[in-house]
């Protein structure tokens, strides 16, 4: 109904327990499509998804995140195939925003249904003193060298009914026009002056050098 969907963002929960009840394969695909029809830059849809039951595999995952992750009957591994952006879109942070973009669907479409589920981020700060069970999980599922893990999220019946969390008011965090912000102490972005000095150089060449590419 219009009324719940309207409201679902709002009744949405994050579910740590669940029943040992397996996620049926029609709501697996209905997961699929909510993902599917996520909005991405350039509608470039570079989010890859691994839909994770068997133990073994679901394990390889958790052993670079909390143990808790191994209760859920259903993991997707969420990741991203770096050839799709230029590196300067992976400095930016661009292939998360997509990621997150394809998540809110999954989450959305799981509390339609009536699952629990929980997003955890998985990238790089949780497996680098850890290498080597990265490149395991990686083997053991089949993954190319492109496919850059972004996050896991966990799906199944709720295991009890999670609380409510606390909220701030919408005056905390929303201005509208120049209404601004309180000043703070934090220093604000600077350019890095040396990729300013190479972009400067490119230009120049390219005018010169019609060319010339990067």
């Amino acid at each position: 109904s219009n009324r719940w969907r309207r409201h679902a963002p709002i009744t949405r929960r994050s579910i740590r327990r669940w029943t040992d009840e397996a996620v049926p394969k029609p709501a697996i695909e209905a997961l699929v499509e909510a993902a599917r029809w996520a909005p991405s830059s350039g509608n470039r849809q570079a989010v890859r998804l691994v839909f994770l039951t068997e133990r073994a595999y679901k394990q390889a995952v958790v052993c670079l995140k909390e143990p808790f992750l191994a209760n859920a009957p259903l993991l997707v591994l969420v990741g991203v195939d770096r050839r799709v952006y230029q590196r300067r879109e992976l400095r930016g942070g661009l292939p998360f925003l997509d990621a997150g973009a394809v998540i809110q669907n999954m989450l959305l479409a799981g509390h339609a249904l009536g699952l629990g589920c929980v997003w955890c981020k998985l990238c790089v700060d949780d497996w680098e003193d850890r290498p080597g069970l990265y490149f395991q999980m990686k083997r053991l599922l089949n993954l190319p060298g492109s496919f850059f893990p972004v996050s896991v999220v966990a799906v199944g019946n709720p295991g009890r009914p999670a609380r409510t969390p606390p909220r701030h008011d919408a005056d905390s965090f929303v201005r509208f026009d120049n209404e601004g912000f309180p000043p703070d102490t934090c220093g604000d972005w600077r350019p890095a002056r040396f990729r300013l000095l190479i972009r400067k150089v490119q230009c120049r060449l390219r005018r010169v050098l019609p060319g010339h590419s990067r």
